[in-house]
């Protein structure tokens, strides 16, 4: 369950870091947001290979 709450946190912290990224010089900021969207769909498609055999 733990592992659910966390992935559903990514993107929420994704739309924070994005909102601060877009106001002002805050371009790192943007840039973190992307990589917690990225992490995001990493984690939520990496259990559905379609080629991984599950065990």
């Amino acid at each position: 369950m733990k592992h659910h709450l966390f992935t559903a946190a990514i993107p929420v912290a994704a739309m924070v870091l994005y909102g601060f990224g877009l106001t002002g010089d805050a371009s790192m900021l943007f840039i973190a947001g992307a990589a917690c969207e990225l992490w995001f769909w990493v984690r939520l498609l990496a259990g559905t290979h379609p080629l991984r055999k599950r065990v």
